[in-house]
C-alpha cells in the first residue's frame, strides 16, 4: 500500500492554480473513477463517492476534470474528500514550498 504524506491544506498556495491536480481523468495522472471514488478501502489512495456527502455534478467543467471539480473548486467537504485529495503535492507546491 503506498505511504502518503500527511494531510495539506495551504489555500494561499493551492487556490490560484485552479486545481490543475483536479483533472485527474487526462495526462500526467490518467486516474479512473474507480481508482478516485470506487476505492472502498483506500488501496489506490481514493475514497468511496458515497461518504462525501454530496453528489457529484451532472457535467463535468472538462472531460479530464474530476466530477466533484466546480467552476469555484471542490465541491466535497475537506473533511471528506479522498485521502489522495488531501496528501498530494504537485510540482508546483513543491516549488513554492521550497524556494520559501
Amino acid at each position: 500500500m503506498a505511504t502518503f504524506w500527511e494531510e495539506h491544506r495551504d489555500d494561499s498556495l493551492c487556490a490560484d492554480c485552479g486545481g490543475k491536480c483536479c483533472y485527474v481523468y487526462g495526462p500526467p495522472y490518467n486516474m479512473t473513477r474507480e481508482r478516485l471514488h470506487e476505492d472502498k478501502h483506500g488501496v489506490h489512495g481514493g475514497g468511496y463517492y458515497k461518504n462525501y456527502g454530496v453528489e457529484p455534478l451532472s457535467q463535468k467543467i472538462h472531460p479530464h476534470a474530476c466530477e466533484y471539480l466546480s467552476p469555484s473548486g471542490c465541491i466535497i467537504p475537506w473533511e471528506k474528500r479522498p485521502p489522495i485529495c488531501k496528501n498530494y503535492r504537485c510540482g508546483l507546491w513543491r516549488d513554492l514550498v521550497f524556494r520559501r
